[in-house]
């Protein structure tokens, strides 16, 4: 894959590719209504068959997801996030939160969970940033599943280094992609999608 690009494509085709290398990855997965997965289908399973290719220099992988509301009740798709990256051997390093600060989902809850694992030995790094559990930030997204870009900075900022490489599977409206622009690191990203390559374009272009 190209540096400081994207494919449309489903992200397993470049995760399948024993010749991409990649040090971090951050990104947020899509909900059931955007996979075509209705909410008696298993979310797990859907998770773990692209976790299963994960495989960062870094041996970090981020995790933005938000849980949804339906029947009267919470489906807690963080919980099968973790359950996916720990049957696979992963472990949690860290796991902070988002407060939204606006509605955007009527159906999804107003904060995200934000969760980091790790897999293999790794050497500790200096935080160069502060990161606190709780993150409160104003101001809008570029779209539903976004979210503020100062946030995907300071994950990026103190897991990655100058021009290594942070790859996004879903890249969506591109953010991960402008956090990296922004802060001289090469990002790679996936998009399922073909109608967000005009956003992310567009971003590209003016931010």
């Amino acid at each position: 894959m190209i540096l400081n690009n994207y494919k449309i494509e489903d992200c397993l085709e470049s995760l399948r590719d024993s010749n991409f290398k990649y040090d971090y990855i951050i990104t947020s997965p899509p909900d059931f209504s955007e996979i075509n997965l209705s909410l008696k289908d298993n979310y797990y399973n859907w998770v773990k068959c692209f976790v299963e290719y994960f495989n960062p220099k870094s041996g970090l992988v981020t995790i933005c997801i938000t849980d949804r509301k339906a029947n009267g009740g919470i489906i807690s798709k963080h919980k099968d996030i973790i359950d996916a990256f720990q049957t696979l051997d992963w472990k949690i390093h860290s796991h902070k939160i988002w407060v939204k600060t606006l509605s955007i989902d009527l159906f999804k809850l107003t904060y995200q969970h934000l969760i980091t694992f790790t897999k293999g030995i790794r050497k500790p790094k200096p935080i160069k940033e502060f990161m606190p559990d709780i993150f409160i930030i104003e101001g809008k997204v570029k779209s539903k599943n976004s979210m503020p870009i100062e946030i995907c900075e300071i994950f990026i900022k103190n897991f990655t280094q100058d021009n290594e490489i942070v790859y996004d599977p879903f890249l969506g409206s591109g953010t991960t992609a402008i956090a990296c622009k922004k802060n001289k690191r090469n990002w790679v990203g996936s998009e399922i999608k073909g109608e967000m390559a005009s956003i992310i374009e567009e971003r590209l272009k003016n931010e």
